[in-house]
Protein backbone atom coordinates (compact mmCIF):
# COMPACT_ATOMS: atom_id res chain seq x y z
CA UNK A 1 0.00 0.00 0.00
CA UNK A 2 1.34 3.34 -0.75
CA UNK A 3 0.59 5.11 2.22
CA UNK A 4 0.78 2.03 4.44
CA UNK A 5 1.18 3.99 8.52
CA UNK A 6 1.08 7.37 6.72
CA UNK A 7 -1.19 10.31 9.03
CA UNK A 8 -2.96 12.49 7.07
CA UNK A 9 -5.03 15.16 7.34
CA UNK A 10 -7.70 15.89 3.91
CA UNK A 11 -9.53 19.76 4.43
CA UNK A 12 -12.76 19.20 2.33
CA UNK A 13 -13.63 15.20 2.87
CA UNK A 14 -17.20 15.71 3.01
CA UNK A 15 -17.48 15.24 -0.59
CA UNK A 16 -16.52 15.20 -3.69
CA UNK A 17 -12.89 15.31 -4.35
CA UNK A 18 -11.79 15.47 -0.81
CA UNK A 19 -14.45 12.31 -0.03
CA UNK A 20 -12.58 10.49 -2.99
CA UNK A 21 -9.00 11.69 -1.58
CA UNK A 22 -9.89 10.23 1.59
CA UNK A 23 -11.48 7.16 0.82
CA UNK A 24 -8.60 6.14 -1.17
CA UNK A 25 -5.84 7.07 0.95
CA UNK A 26 -7.42 5.33 3.60
CA UNK A 27 -7.52 2.10 1.14
CA UNK A 28 -3.73 2.89 0.51
CA UNK A 29 -2.85 2.49 4.77
CA UNK A 30 -2.97 6.29 5.72
CA UNK A 31 -5.04 6.94 8.99
CA UNK A 32 -7.32 9.32 7.42
CA UNK A 33 -8.32 12.63 9.47
CA UNK A 34 -11.39 13.95 7.24
CA UNK A 35 -11.62 17.91 7.48
CA UNK A 36 -15.12 19.57 6.69
CA UNK A 37 -17.67 22.07 7.72
CA UNK A 38 -20.15 18.88 7.79
CA UNK A 39 -19.85 16.58 10.57
CA UNK A 40 -22.80 14.71 8.83
CA UNK A 41 -21.00 14.30 5.51
CA UNK A 42 -17.62 13.42 7.65
CA UNK A 43 -19.63 11.03 9.50
CA UNK A 44 -20.83 9.18 5.98
CA UNK A 45 -16.99 8.87 4.71
CA UNK A 46 -15.33 7.82 8.12
CA UNK A 47 -18.28 5.20 8.07
CA UNK A 48 -17.11 3.78 4.82
CA UNK A 49 -13.44 3.97 5.37
CA UNK A 50 -14.01 1.91 8.40
CA UNK A 51 -16.56 -0.79 6.36
CA UNK A 52 -13.50 -1.04 4.37
CA UNK A 53 -10.98 -1.94 7.38
CA UNK A 54 -9.46 1.50 7.19
CA UNK A 55 -8.48 4.03 9.58
CA UNK A 56 -10.23 7.39 10.14
CA UNK A 57 -12.01 9.81 11.95
CA UNK A 58 -13.93 12.84 11.17
CA UNK A 59 -12.57 16.23 12.58
CA UNK A 60 -15.62 19.22 11.99
CA UNK A 61 -13.38 22.59 11.05
CA UNK A 62 -13.88 25.78 9.99
CA UNK A 63 -10.74 25.77 7.68
CA UNK A 64 -10.51 29.85 7.83
CA UNK A 65 -10.74 29.62 11.36
CA UNK A 66 -7.19 30.21 12.80
CA UNK A 67 -7.44 29.04 16.45
CA UNK A 68 -9.60 26.36 15.50
CA UNK A 69 -6.56 25.31 12.69
CA UNK A 70 -4.22 25.47 15.34
CA UNK A 71 -6.45 22.82 17.69
CA UNK A 72 -6.88 20.53 14.68
CA UNK A 73 -3.28 20.29 13.99
CA UNK A 74 -2.26 20.11 17.75
CA UNK A 75 -4.78 17.67 18.50
CA UNK A 76 -2.93 15.24 15.50
CA UNK A 77 0.33 15.83 16.96
CA UNK A 78 -0.99 14.82 20.15
CA UNK A 79 -2.54 11.81 19.23
CA UNK A 80 -0.47 10.13 16.11
CA UNK A 81 3.16 12.30 17.10
CA UNK A 82 3.46 13.50 13.42
CA UNK A 83 1.80 14.92 10.20
CA UNK A 84 2.99 12.95 7.03
CA UNK A 85 0.41 13.84 4.67
CA UNK A 86 -1.75 17.18 4.12
CA UNK A 87 -4.03 17.54 1.51
CA UNK A 88 -5.50 21.07 1.40
CA UNK A 89 -8.83 20.08 -0.93
CA UNK A 90 -11.61 22.28 0.80
CA UNK A 91 -12.47 24.83 -1.87
CA UNK A 92 -15.43 27.14 -3.32
CA UNK A 93 -16.87 28.54 -6.54
CA UNK A 94 -17.85 32.08 -7.54
CA UNK A 95 -20.35 30.96 -10.43
CA UNK A 96 -18.57 32.76 -13.11
CA UNK A 97 -18.56 36.30 -11.08
CA UNK A 98 -17.31 39.39 -12.73
CA UNK A 99 -15.40 41.81 -11.25
CA UNK A 100 -17.84 44.82 -11.01
CA UNK A 101 -20.49 42.21 -9.54
CA UNK A 102 -18.42 40.69 -7.42
CA UNK A 103 -19.27 42.34 -3.84
CA UNK A 104 -15.91 42.73 -1.23
CA UNK A 105 -18.26 39.41 0.58
CA UNK A 106 -17.92 36.78 -2.01
CA UNK A 107 -14.50 37.78 -2.41
CA UNK A 108 -13.57 37.14 1.30
CA UNK A 109 -14.97 34.22 1.06
CA UNK A 110 -13.29 33.04 -2.24
CA UNK A 111 -9.64 34.09 -0.89
CA UNK A 112 -10.46 33.08 2.83
CA UNK A 113 -11.53 29.30 1.93
CA UNK A 114 -9.41 28.94 -1.04
CA UNK A 115 -6.24 31.15 -0.55
CA UNK A 116 -5.97 31.45 3.81
CA UNK A 117 -7.25 28.47 4.99
CA UNK A 118 -4.36 26.81 3.02
CA UNK A 119 -1.79 29.37 4.37
CA UNK A 120 -2.68 28.53 7.63
CA UNK A 121 -2.82 24.82 7.33
CA UNK A 122 0.54 24.91 5.83
CA UNK A 123 1.67 27.10 8.53
CA UNK A 124 0.18 25.27 11.38
CA UNK A 125 1.56 21.77 9.89
CA UNK A 126 5.06 22.37 8.65
CA UNK A 127 6.63 23.04 11.85
CA UNK A 128 5.92 19.42 12.74
CA UNK A 129 7.01 18.52 9.03
CA UNK A 130 10.29 20.35 9.41
CA UNK A 131 11.19 18.82 13.22
CA UNK A 132 10.42 15.35 11.56
CA UNK A 133 12.15 16.57 8.13
CA UNK A 134 9.74 15.06 5.81
CA UNK A 135 5.77 15.84 4.95
CA UNK A 136 3.78 16.05 1.49
CA UNK A 137 1.60 18.80 1.13
CA UNK A 138 -0.85 18.43 -1.71
CA UNK A 139 -2.79 21.82 -2.70
CA UNK A 140 -5.84 22.15 -4.84
CA UNK A 141 -4.91 24.64 -7.77
CA UNK A 142 -7.28 24.47 -10.91
CA UNK A 143 -6.68 25.03 -14.62
CA UNK A 144 -8.09 28.63 -13.34
CA UNK A 145 -4.40 28.64 -11.61
CA UNK A 146 -3.03 29.00 -15.17
CA UNK A 147 -5.17 31.22 -17.47
CA UNK A 148 -8.92 32.81 -16.82
CA UNK A 149 -12.33 31.71 -17.71
CA UNK A 150 -12.43 28.71 -15.38
CA UNK A 151 -14.47 30.89 -13.21
CA UNK A 152 -15.22 34.48 -11.84
CA UNK A 153 -12.46 36.78 -10.72
CA UNK A 154 -12.63 35.97 -7.12
CA UNK A 155 -12.04 32.14 -8.47
CA UNK A 156 -9.05 32.73 -10.80
CA UNK A 157 -7.38 35.33 -8.17
CA UNK A 158 -7.56 32.69 -5.88
CA UNK A 159 -6.45 29.84 -7.74
CA UNK A 160 -3.80 31.93 -9.24
CA UNK A 161 -2.29 32.33 -5.43
CA UNK A 162 -2.64 29.08 -4.55
CA UNK A 163 -0.17 28.19 -7.25
CA UNK A 164 2.18 31.10 -6.33
CA UNK A 165 1.75 29.98 -2.69
CA UNK A 166 2.90 26.23 -3.87
CA UNK A 167 5.91 27.27 -5.51
CA UNK A 168 7.32 29.49 -2.99
CA UNK A 169 6.41 26.93 0.16
CA UNK A 170 8.71 25.02 -2.47
CA UNK A 171 11.43 27.15 -2.38
CA UNK A 172 11.36 27.94 1.40
CA UNK A 173 11.01 24.03 2.40
CA UNK A 174 12.18 21.91 -0.44
CA UNK A 175 15.81 21.74 1.08
CA UNK A 176 14.16 20.61 4.73
CA UNK A 177 12.54 17.47 2.89
CA UNK A 178 8.94 19.44 2.59
CA UNK A 179 7.34 18.76 -0.77
CA UNK A 180 4.47 20.71 -1.31
CA UNK A 181 2.83 19.97 -4.84
CA UNK A 182 -0.44 20.73 -6.40
CA UNK A 183 -3.16 19.46 -8.32
CA UNK A 184 -5.17 21.60 -11.02
CA UNK A 185 -7.99 19.79 -11.87
CA UNK A 186 -10.22 21.15 -14.92
CA UNK A 187 -14.06 20.69 -15.32
CA UNK A 188 -14.38 17.66 -12.85
CA UNK A 189 -18.19 16.19 -12.20
CA UNK A 190 -18.82 16.81 -8.43
CA UNK A 191 -21.85 17.58 -5.82
CA UNK A 192 -20.58 21.26 -5.83
CA UNK A 193 -21.70 21.81 -9.29
CA UNK A 194 -24.36 19.15 -9.94
CA UNK A 195 -26.83 21.50 -11.58
CA UNK A 196 -24.57 22.50 -14.49
CA UNK A 197 -24.27 18.59 -15.53
CA UNK A 198 -28.17 18.24 -14.31
CA UNK A 199 -29.35 21.13 -17.31
CA UNK A 200 -27.01 19.70 -20.27
CA UNK A 201 -27.90 22.87 -22.13
CA UNK A 202 -26.39 24.06 -25.57
CA UNK A 203 -23.64 26.32 -23.36
CA UNK A 204 -22.70 23.13 -21.27
CA UNK A 205 -22.30 20.74 -24.73
CA UNK A 206 -20.12 23.63 -26.04
CA UNK A 207 -17.82 23.38 -22.68
CA UNK A 208 -17.53 20.13 -22.97
CA UNK A 209 -16.89 19.59 -26.68
CA UNK A 210 -13.96 22.14 -26.17
CA UNK A 211 -12.13 19.64 -23.82
CA UNK A 212 -9.93 17.78 -25.54
CA UNK A 213 -10.54 14.54 -24.35
CA UNK A 214 -14.83 15.50 -24.85
CA UNK A 215 -15.77 14.59 -21.21
CA UNK A 216 -15.70 16.15 -17.80
CA UNK A 217 -13.35 14.47 -15.01
CA UNK A 218 -14.74 11.93 -12.13
CA UNK A 219 -13.08 13.25 -8.26
CA UNK A 220 -12.18 9.57 -8.28
CA UNK A 221 -9.09 11.02 -11.45
CA UNK A 222 -8.17 13.70 -9.13
CA UNK A 223 -7.89 11.43 -6.37
CA UNK A 224 -5.66 9.47 -7.78
CA UNK A 225 -3.48 11.99 -8.86
CA UNK A 226 -3.30 13.43 -5.39
CA UNK A 227 -2.23 9.79 -4.37
CA UNK A 228 0.30 9.76 -6.34
CA UNK A 229 2.01 13.09 -5.34
CA UNK A 230 1.12 12.27 -1.48
CA UNK A 231 3.46 9.00 -1.92
CA UNK A 232 6.39 8.43 -2.18
CA UNK A 233 6.86 7.73 -5.43
CA UNK A 234 6.73 11.25 -6.15
CA UNK A 235 9.68 11.51 -3.72
CA UNK A 236 11.68 13.94 -6.20
CA UNK A 237 8.64 16.01 -7.08
CA UNK A 238 8.92 19.41 -5.58
CA UNK A 239 6.46 22.48 -6.83
CA UNK A 240 4.85 20.64 -9.01
CA UNK A 241 1.17 20.83 -10.59
CA UNK A 242 -0.71 17.94 -12.05
CA UNK A 243 -3.35 18.80 -14.72
CA UNK A 244 -6.34 16.87 -14.62
CA UNK A 245 -8.58 18.77 -17.07
CA UNK A 246 -8.79 16.08 -19.88
CA UNK A 247 -6.12 18.23 -22.01
CA UNK A 248 -7.83 21.69 -21.95
CA UNK A 249 -4.24 23.08 -20.58
CA UNK A 250 -2.70 21.71 -23.60
CA UNK A 251 -4.73 25.01 -25.43
CA UNK A 252 -4.01 26.97 -22.53
CA UNK A 253 -0.69 27.52 -22.48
Amino acid sequence: MKLENKIAIITGAGSGIGKQQALLFAKEGANVIAVDMSLENLENVVSEILAADGLGEAKQLDVTNQLEVKALIGYVIEKYGRIDILANTAGVFDGFVKSLDTSIELWDRLMNVNVRAVFLLCNAALPHMLEQKSGSIVNMASIGSYAAGAGGVSYTSSKHAVMGLTKQLTMDYASSGIRVNAVAPGLIETPLNKDFFQTPDSGVIEIIEAIPAKRAGQAIEVAKASLFLASDDASYIFGAAINIDGGVTATLI
